[in-house]
């Protein structure tokens, strides 16, 4: 049960930290000035960096599903 614990506490520290950089991402590509020609370099590493973290997001909330269920089992036996 602990083990599941510290890694659910592991996970939820991993996604608040990725939620946080996305948020920084979605703020820049909302600005008008990432869409200049002279921003192209950026515009691309900022779109890039938003699908792996949306891909790394999604796995990291697969795997504290699947924690999360197995605490729960954990604790019905």
């Amino acid at each position: 049960r602990k083990p599941i614990e510290k890694r659910l506490a592991q996970l939820e520290k991993q996604m608040e930290s990725l939620n946080t950089r996305k948020t920084a991402i979605d703020t820049r590509l909302a600005a008008e000035d990432i869409y200049a020609d002279a921003n192209k370099d950026e515009l691309k590493r900022l779109l890039l960096e938003q699908a792996q973290i949306a891909t790394e997001l999604e796995t990291t909330e697969m795997e504290w599903l699947e924690q999360q269920e197995a605490l729960e089992m954990a604790g019905a036996a």
